[in-house]
């Protein structure tokens, strides 16, 4: 939580974040869910899975996706990236910037996501997760 609010406070520019931290304290299965939380930020769900964020309202199309600075890629016909593949345990934080900078690729109207995932070797210490979910179908056989 700490790191996320010095990331909005020493930013200069208008930004939404979430660190690892606060991922990890949220119960969300990717990290679509977990962006949807922030400020100005939603989700559109599909299957009853949040898949496709929007920044301010804005379509999907007006707004740029990177994975550790570098710019995703879409697998359908516009540049909406579906957040749902990527699951929230492997991410260390995701910034929003929501304002243009010349700094940054894949600028959008709407604006930036930038999804940033763990690096093990920068880690002084050993760090230990365990994570379990099950899901049940309406025939009540788990999957």
């Amino acid at each position: 939580m700490v790191e996320s609010i010095n990331t909005k406070r020493f930013s200069t520019q208008v930004v939404e974040s979430i660190s690892a931290e606060d991922i990890g304290k949220l119960p969300d299965s990717s990290i679509a869910e977990s962006i949807a939380r922030l400020p100005g930020l939603t989700a559109q769900r599909l299957d009853g899975r949040a898949s496709r964020v929007s920044i301010r309202g804005f379509g999907e199309n007006e707004s740029g996706t990177t994975f550790n600075g570098r710019e995703q890629v879409s697998i359908g016909d516009n540049r909406g990236v579906e957040f749902d593949l990527y699951p929230s345990e492997i991410m260390s934080g995701v910034t929003v910037y929501k304002t243009p900078n010349a700094s940054i690729d894949a600028e959008g109207i709407a604006g930036v996501i930038n999804m940033q995932t763990v690096r093990p070797l920068s880690k002084g210490e050993r760090v230990v997760q365990v994570n379990g979910q099950y899901e049940q179908t309406s025939f009540g056989k788990l999957n």
